[in-house]
């Protein structure tokens, strides 16, 4: 991974910079801001990056055409599908960069105007303290400061990151990776990139080790042999009570619908799936499933014969089961059918890290890191695609490690962390135990929002509102031993019956709720409605 840069790149002088440092107040804490001069105009990024192909110029202009994208001082809000997390818990004393009190010789200093429209192109380093599901390495934002050539006024942004302190494993992952093959998210550096985020997950996370260990991973009552990269998968009936490691797929199925098993063709496929005639979604992820080192795939509409109530019946009451045991779930995100695949193309300049030997200095003139290889790369957003699917919403909360494929990227989730092809020694997560004191709050809050997110989602039978939960349900029954009451529990009643259709909602958003006309569940529960817009009032001030 050879990095190319231009004369006023490689020109940068650590020791004079163009304006700070300066120390500014930031939350609780403080952040120290340093400046650079780059360059006397945005036409001099622009030809460097697409004549003269330097790289961090590239970066720079990808940035620019996206001012003010990413805030740096955003602060960490928790997903859904994340553990919950509790700064008040967190050693706050482990969280953060030690910035260092540096002086500079007056001579040294050019004492510039960061906001004159007159001023030169400006490189920011921000030197502050880390969030707590963040990396150390992630805690250097990097931010382009210019002049508009129409307006004449400064403009800035945030779209950058200053990354230090990777794994030396990664680094030797990243240094041989080949920008010409690595043009979708099927290359062979995602491959090597997937096989060292399971390496990781199964040698130094421990809850991750421990998840394992409790799993049974007892394998489907169907599965897809891929074991053989000659021969085409085939559908098999493994024996009972058989644990081994499998993969299982997520999808959108597409209106089609056309590629599945029924009693008609249940025999052929249990001979041989052929991959050409499989939809592109189901090849990928074979291809994925051979390329990770795995033998089996669950695929739900290959292993359960759909045209079969009594099979369909027994089989999908233990899909919440298949998707807690699955090693891996592959999530097809950015395919809104079975034809639209896992892999999408890219531009692997925007991804790449861009190895900048000149911040090596800064970063251990400001900080109390020893000096080691940075590098300057697009900031890493973590995101979850919206799924509208009903069913999803359980594979994403049940799945032991999801590797997602979305329209952008390839990423990863497990208990020990998440990380991305942007970000690829991921985010750190913490998580509540089961112990916790405050995990009826916890657990009681997670429910609610679960509800909240699944209410809206797309069914293809109207039936499956509670079966869509029911894997979810039975996890959560685990720590509250008490009865399931179609979508609300026994010991929360006072608390969820409260819940409600907001009568006003966002102006793009126009308000859809009905009853559908066969029975689903008792008029008091929020399952016997179809809303694009729920929310689980808590009274828990109210009724206490």
């Amino acid at each position: 991974m050879e990095t190319h840069l231009c004369a006023a790149c490689s020109a940068i002088n650590p020791r004079q910079p163009y304006h700070g440092p300066e120390r500014l107040k930031s939350g609780n804490g403080f952040i120290t801001r340093i400046f650079y001069s780059h360059s006397d105009s945005l036409d001099h990024i622009t030809i460097s990056a697409e004549v003269g192909q330097c790289d961090m110029c590239y970066l720079f202009l990808q940035a620019m055409r996206n001012p003010d994208a990413v805030d740096p001082q955003w602060e960490y809000s928790s997903e859904l599908f994340d553990e919950f997390s509790d700064p008040e818990n967190a050693n706050t004393a482990a969280f953060g960069v030690s910035v260092k009190d540096m002086t500079y010789f007056e001579e040294d200093m050019v004492s510039g105007d960061i906001d004159n429209p007159e001023g030169p192109v400006l490189i920011s380093i921000t030197f502050r303290n880390r969030r707590i599901d963040e990396a150390e390495s992630r805690c250097i934002d990097v931010a382009v400061h210019w002049t508009d050539p129409v307006t004449v006024t400064r403009i800035i942004s945030h779209d950058l990151i200053l990354v230090s302190s990777l794994p030396e494993k990664l680094i030797q992952i990243l240094q041989m990776r080949d920008i010409t093959s690595d043009n979708s998210t099927g290359s062979p550096f995602v491959t090597g990139l997937i096989k060292e985020w399971m390496r990781t997950c199964d040698e130094e996370h421990e809850i991750c080790r421990k998840r394992r260990a409790a799993s049974k991973r007892r394998l489907p009552t169907r599965v897809i042999s891929v074991e053989n990269n000659e021969t085409n998968p085939k559908l098999i009936c493994p024996p009972a009570n058989t644990f081994e490691d499998y993969v299982c797929l997520s999808h959108c199925w597409g209106r089609s619908q056309h590629f599945k098993t029924e009693t008609t063709s249940l025999e052929d496929r249990m001979a041989s799936i052929a991959f050409s005639a499989m939809p592109r979604t189901f090849q990928d992820v074979v291809t994925i499933t051979r390329n990770i080192g795995m033998k089996h795939l669950w695929i739900d509409s290959l292993c359960i014969v759909q045209d079969s109530e009594e099979d369909w019946n027994r089989e999908s009451a233990k899909m919440g089961r298949i998707y807690h045991d699955a090693s891996i779930t592959i999530f097809a995100e950015g395919a809104d059918s079975d034809d639209g695949g896992c892999f999408v193309s890219h531009n692997s300049r925007e991804k790449r890290l861009c190895r900048s030997p000149m911040f090596d200095e800064i970063i251990s003139l400001f900080t109390s890191r020893a000096q080691s290889p940075s590098y300057i790369q697009a900031q890493g957003q973590w995101r979850l695609p919206l799924h509208q699917r009903g069913w999803v919403l359980q594979e994403q909360i049940l799945s032991f490690r999801s590797l997602n494929y979305d329209l952008w990227e390839a990423s990863w989730r497990c208990p020990g962390f998440q990380g991305c092809e942007c970000v690829p020694e991921g985010f750190l997560r913490v998580s509540f135990t089961h112990q916790d004191s405050k995990m009826e709050k916890v657990l009681s809050d997670q429910w609610a929002q679960i509800v909240e997110k699944f209410a809206p989602r797309k069914l293809t039978c109207s039936k499956d509102k509670l079966p869509a939960l029911g894997g979810i349900a039975k996890e959560f029954s685990q720590y509250w031993q008490t009865d399931y009451l179609a979508g609300l529990w026994r010991h929360q009643l006072r608390e969820h019956l409260a819940w409600s259709v907001p009568v006003r909602t966002h102006s793009s958003c126009v308000r859809q709720t009905s009853r559908p006309p066969e029975f689903r569940a008792p008029s008091w529960s929020w399952a016997s409605i179809d809303t694009n817009r729920l929310r689980m009032q808590s009274m828990r001030g109210y009724l206490s």
